[in-house]
């Protein structure tokens, strides 16, 4: 399940038709579509992939995803991880609204930047995602993982545990 604070709980196709109707009803508007994903390990690693539909200048509404597994210790599997659960909904996403893979209709945000320990991953996890097809951003323009996900990383409920 994922969930909206605003639309609550929905199933994923829920969430493809609600973006593919707002599109469609506000075609004339400038979109941000925007997937990514971050994890939080507290016994077991907590990973949740965020979708934000931005409507340019009027607001956005997101929708997350929670999946916990068994703990992970390397950074570079985190790091992975999240980008290939990115890539995996924005490739969902994309088939479901028929776009192009190589437009810059949806983007893919990576919890990665210039500072810390990731920095020695951004060049292979970033060429990952754009040789998938997607633009790709990092912190701090990478809001939809930053922002979104790594909040709602850390807190419990609303979880499916595999």
């Amino acid at each position: 399940m994922w969930f909206s604070p605003s639309k609550g709980s929905l199933h994923f196709e829920e969430v493809l038709e609600f973006i593919k109707e707002e599109l469609e009803r506000r075609s004339q508007e400038t979109y941000r579509l925007m997937v990514g994903c971050d994890s939080h390990t507290r016994g077991r690693t907590t990973y949740v992939t965020a979708i934000i539909l931005h409507r340019v200048g009027k607001g956005a509404i997101f929708f997350y995803h929670k999946n916990t597994e068994k703990k992970v210790y390397s950074l570079s599997q985190k790091i992975y991880t999240e980008a290939i659960s990115s890539l995996i909904v924005a490739t969902q996403i994309a088939e479901y609204l028929e776009i192009e893979y190589d437009s810059d209709k949806i983007e893919i945000h990576v919890d990665m930047g210039e500072q810390g320990d990731t920095r020695k991953l951004i060049k292979e996890v970033v060429g990952m995602v754009v040789g998938s097809g997607f633009p790709c951003m990092i912190k701090p323009e990478s809001i939809a993982a930053t922002w979104c996900a790594d909040r709602f990383s850390k807190v419990e409920g609303e979880t499916s545990y595999v």
